[in-house]
This record gives structure tokens, C-alpha cells and sequence, in this order.
């Protein structure tokens, strides 16, 4: 019998919103989050899980987390309105998927936002618990709708002389 290899494995299903395997959150940070998912869930039935892994297991991003997220089915089945925030502590990578029910409220570009804007700034300042503590509170305004994403960045406009 031949075994998959160990990038092929994904972890089993959490048993919390909140997720800490690379313990650098303190105690009490963790349990106040842990509160805030729950509650946000019985308040609307989206649920928000966040997994927080020493390091990225998989040369693939995007293929381990879309995988992971597919294999725990967070969210209710029939609302597809799951999100898992994925951080990797030493890869210094993160990722939110979010399921099919609730990209409306949490589209990519907003998800990418949050990790950049939101979350990115303390995490460099080595601050991961008011990271994920901002990230949280900005996954949960926005599948409330109540996000306001920044708009994009253009270059400023150059005065162009009209074609003759």
C-alpha cells in the first residue's frame, strides 16, 4: 500500500472559530475571539473560522487552502456562507476563502484588501493578536455588508492635449 505524500494531507476539521496551532496569541485574545466568532455565527448563521498554522505544508497557496476549506465545510450547507482566514506564521502567507453564499459581501478583491490593509500592517510590526483581532472585526463588517473597502488606487490623470 502506498501513502500520500505528507503535502497531500490536509488537517482534520477544527473544533473551534478560532484556531491558534502556532501559539502566538495570548490566552486571553484567543478566547475573547473565540466568544466574537461564536456569537457572530448564532447572531446570523455565517460562520467565520480562523486557522492560524506554524507553516504552509504544501508548495500551493491557494491549492492547500482551497482544499482545506473544501474538505471542513465551514458554513451552513445549503447558505454556502463559510470563511476560513488561513495564516502561515514562518511563510509570512495568508488567505481568506469564502464560501459561494457569501462572496457578494466578502468578493476577493475585498478579502485581498483586509489581509493587505488590514491585517499585513501589524503582523510586520509583529503584533499577529491585534492582527487577527482587525482582520476578524473586518471579515465580520463586510459579510455584514458594513465594510468599507478603500478605493482603488489609480495613477493621477495626465493632461493630454487634444488629437489634431
Amino acid at each position: 500500500m502506498v501513502s500520500a505524500p505528507a503535502e497531500d494531507t490536509l488537517p482534520p476539521a477544527p473544533e473551534h472559530y478560532f484556531n491558534d496551532y502556532a501559539a502566538v496569541v495570548p490566552k486571553d485574545v484567543a478566547e475573547r475571539l473565540e466568544a466574537k466568532l461564536r456569537a457572530f455565527d448564532e447572531q446570523t448563521s455565517n460562520q467565520v473560522v480562523v486557522a492560524v498554522f506554524p507553516e504552509l505544508p504544501s508548495p500551493s497557496l491557494e491549492d492547500f487552502t482551497v482544499r482545506t476549506a473544501q474538505s471542513w465545510q465551514v458554513g451552513r450547507k445549503k447558505l454556502s456562507n463559510g470563511v476560513v482566514l488561513f495564516v502561515f506564521i514562518k511563510d509570512r502567507k495568508m488567505r481568506i476563502e469564502v464560501g459561494y453564499g457569501l462572496e457578494g459581501a466578502l468578493p476577493d478583491a475585498v478579502a485581498n484588501q483586509i489581509i493587505r490593509d488590514v491585517i499585513g500592517p501589524r503582523f510586520r510590526q509583529g503584533d499577529y493578536a491585534g492582527g487577527l483581532e482587525a482582520g476578524v472585526d473586518a471579515v465580520i463588517a463586510a459579510t455584514r455588508g458594513e465594510y468599507k473597502a478603500e478605493p482603488a488606487r489609480t495613477p493621477a490623470r495626465r493632461e493630454q492635449s487634444p488629437v489634431p
